[in-house]
């Protein structure tokens, strides 16, 4: 965990939510802040974890949003876009 700013992490969260989990890092990448390569670092854990124990695609996952306590950041809610042929809207899944 690192300390820092929630209203710096707040900035960061508002800025990758709601994008593919893929245009989110490389949104960290190029991002000038220094808790973005943190971030970018739990983002990828986060959708590995997702690809491989959760069994999801990673085409298909989006950030939904960054939880944040005290500071810090407690974890990323993932979701998945499923297409109209199997379900409607969003499974969020935490990791």
């Amino acid at each position: 965990m690192f300390k820092i700013s929630h209203r710096k992490l707040n900035d960061l969260g508002r800025q990758i939510s709601g994008k593919p989990i893929d245009q989110a890092i490389l949104q960290m990448v190029f991002s000038e802040k220094r808790a973005s390569t943190r971030i970018k670092s739990m983002l990828c854990v986060a959708r590995d974890h997702a690809v491989e124990y959760k069994v999801l695609d990673r085409s298909r996952l989006i950030v939904c949003e960054l939880i944040i306590m005290w500071g810090r950041p407690v974890f990323f809610a993932l979701a998945e876009l499923f297409t109209p042929q199997r379900k409607h809207g969003l499974k969020k899944v935490r990791s």
